[in-house]
């Protein structure tokens, strides 16, 4: 019997790790799933986690209060002071910015500097190129750019969300052979012992654990290949 339910729940945990991810999280809430809408998952999440926002998010946010700020005239040294927050992303350009230095060199210096949000840096420091030479609307060129950060890290929150499944599908398989062991010994059986003392154990041990590692790398190869594909 205790076999019985070991498989059981064993069972009923792989399903659910196998869910999609608003399932999952309709089975949690205790609300159907077609009525949970994107911001309101996100909002469960948050309260769940409550996590803070990321650099990349408080970069978005910084962008759109540069561009606010430049559109209401504020000077480049006082819109980037303001937009800048707690955790300044552009140190260097503010620093250039206060003693009349290039602006522009000081956000390439950042992004060298910051590698997690170098792209944007380098993407804000193009912006401020053509604002500053050619004269395009910087604002209205940065608050493209925040859009840009925004719907990319939207996408990527989503491609992580559809990767959940697969994560887990790789973390059970890498958990079943252990699983299996321990229901063996439930059973009244020795797996170790035939593993260790046959020719036979010995070998379907071996393959065994080649082809879980096998297993494992290529899924893993898989999900990383996703991922790199928006990178």
């Amino acid at each position: 019997m205790l076999s019985v339910f070991v498989g059981a729940v064993a069972i009923a945990g792989a399903v659910f790790l196998l869910m999609p991810r608003r399932q999952r999280l309709a089975q949690l809430s205790g609300r159907p799933a077609n009525q949970l809408e994107p911001e309101a998952i996100g909002g469960w999440l948050a309260r769940r986690k409550d996590k803070p926002e990321s650099p990349e998010q408080q970069f978005a946010h910084a962008l759109r209060t540069l561009a606010a700020e430049l559109r209401a005239g504020s000077t480049p040294l006082d819109s980037l002071e303001r937009a800048a927050g707690a955790r300044v992303p552009w140190p260097w350009a503010l620093s250039a910015a206060r003693f009349g230095d290039s602006i522009e060199v000081g956000l390439l210096r950042d992004a060298r500097e910051d590698p997690r949000l170098g792209r944007y840096l380098r993407q804000l420091a193009a912006c401020w190129h053509v604002g500053t030479t050619q004269g395009a609307g910087l604002a209205n060129t940065i608050e493209r750019l925040a859009g840009g950060v925004k719907a990319q890290l939207e996408l990527e929150a989503t491609l992580n969300s559809e990767l959940a499944a697969p994560r887990a599908t790789g973390r059970l398989l890498a958990l079943l052979p252990l699983v299996g062991i321990a229901m063996g010994y439930m059973l009244g059986a020795d797996p170790l012992a035939w593993f260790v003392g046959s020719i036979s154990g010995a070998v379907t041990f071996t393959l065994a654990v080649l082809l879980t590692g096998v297993g494992a790398v290529w899924s893993r190869r898989i999900v990383r290949r996703v991922e790199s594909g928006i990178g």
